[in-house]
């Protein structure tokens, strides 16, 4: 398989996720077999599970708790699956919990961490437009703006005003 997602926890960067799947869709795309985890830098690798998500667009941890993690996952690109969204987990890859799910043909093509606020988190899907949480993935919102979101395959957070989402289609 191919890997479509990585990210390193800040507080040790021996910590690495690594989630399968290309997420540039074009015809022919090379699937993933889930969430990988290594400890030691990269020199070995746990399966850590979501291996029916298939194309895993982005993984982002927690900044201080290195046992929270969330997965955003568009799923089967030629065919519905339940498994997309959203994941969540609170103890380093055991359980997963998903925390977002529109129906079985819509994924998530990128998410974002608020870099003042942990606990807010952006999700961009392909044809679903931009979904925001304010309390760690409990509870999601359907962001709206003057114009339409349809497709958002790009997110990103200003740094210097967290109240400024960038989204690109």
């Amino acid at each position: 398989g191919t890997i479509g997602a990585v990210d390193l926890f800040r507080g040790n960067p021996d910590i690495v996720w690594a989630g399968g799947g290309e997420t540039p869709i074009r015809g022919n795309v090379s699937h993933g077999d889930g969430v990988w985890k290594s400890l030691d830098a990269g020199k070995t690798w746990s399966f850590m599970g979501l291996g029916e998500t298939q194309y895993i667009s982005r993984i982002v941890t927690h900044p201080t708790d290195p046992n929270i993690a969330y997965v955003g996952a568009l799923g089967h690109v030629f065919g519905p699956n339940k498994e997309r969204g959203v994941y969540r987990t609170k103890d380093g890859g055991k359980i997963w919990q998903q925390v977002l799910f529109k129906n079985d043909s819509t994924g998530v093509a990128d998410l974002v961490m608020d870099p003042s606020n942990p606990n807010v988190l952006y999700a961009g899907s392909a044809n679903a437009g931009v979904w925001k949480t304010t309390n760690k993935g409990q509870n999601w919102t359907h962001c709206t703006a003057s114009m339409a979101l349809g497709s958002v395959l790009a997110l990103e957070i200003d740094y210097t005003n967290e109240n400024v989402v960038y989204f690109g289609g």
